[in-house]
């Protein structure tokens, strides 16, 4: 039985597209995602899966992907909160009991983040965009949200030779954006700025806000019910007694369990 309309669904992958989906069974989690480049991560614990799905999710390339919600939703469908790689060695088998427990660790384009390297060379005159999507390309994960590229020239041309994530870095800091890996793929925002999603709202009348608010030196540190569409760099306007305004989350932590008492996120975000 599913607790409070919660719903919770584990999916793995292949790297040949093979693949299994599991709703109902006993879930807990842990997904903590940054504007850090360093990939976010996921800690999730599943019980009594069958072998065959323990070795579908160490297998190498293999995907998991964590979807949550509510029943009472206006769709009723759960939206993903993670998905990613296994981290090498990050999907361990152990037993209590009668009881078997599934401990995945897992990074959000980890394989990319950790493995992929970039050569590009341009003598000449060139657009800053076309580097960076030639970069892009290389790495091997689709593009997200980037933000508007300065339309810049760079007359002594650009190189560089080495792994994906230190090229990306040097890029972005060119324009002044960070770059994060997101749900698969990579995101350029601006420093200061947002994603130009909706807006989240968190307040009193929702009902979604948990205690109240704090003051962080940069921001503000907000728990609610969860929120999926919730990310680092997205806008979150926050409707409190002592507290209110516009932010831009820079820390989004997802916890919970379908059989356990805790449900929430837990945002940090920057005023805007």
């Amino acid at each position: 039985m599913r607790l409070f309309g919660r719903r919770v669904v584990l999916q793995f992958a292949s790297s040949t597209g093979a693949g299994k989906s599991f709703e109902g069974i006993h879930v807990d989690f842990r997904v903590t995602m940054t504007m850090d480049p360093t990939p976010n991560q996921a800690e999730i614990t599943a019980y009594n899966l069958s072998a065959d799905t323990i070795a579908l999710c160490q297998a190498p390339g293999a995907i998991v992907r964590l979807l949550v919600g509510y029943e009472d939703d206006a769709t009723g469908v759960p939206m993903m909160i993670f998905q990613g790689n296994p981290t090498p060695g990050g999907c361990k088998s152990t037993r209590e009991g009668e009881t078997r427990k599934l401990k995945i660790e897992a990074s959000d384009g980890g394989t990319a983040y950790r493995e992929s390297t970039i050569s590009v060379g341009y003598a000449g005159p060139t657009q800053l965009r076309v580097i960076l999507d030639a970069a892009l390309a290389q790495m091997g994960l689709p593009s997200g949200y980037l933000a508007d590229i300065p339309d810049r020239e760079l007359p002594r041309g650009f190189s560089a030779t080495g792994p994906a994530r230190d090229v990306l870095s040097r890029l972005a800091a060119m324009v002044g954006a960070q770059w994060t890996i997101r749900d698969g793929a990579v995101q350029l925002i601006g420093r200061g700025q947002t994603s130009g999603e909706t807006a989240q709202v968190f307040s009193a009348a929702a009902g979604n806000l948990i205690g109240s608010p704090s003051a962080k030196d940069d921001g503000i540190e907000v728990k609610a019910l969860i929120a999926p569409t919730l990310r680092p760099g997205k806008l979150f306007r926050l409707i409190a007694e002592q507290y209110s305004g516009d932010y831009r989350a820079e820390k989004v932590v997802f916890e919970g369990s379908n059989y356990g008492q805790s449900f929430y996120v837990t945002a940090t975000g920057s005023r805007l």
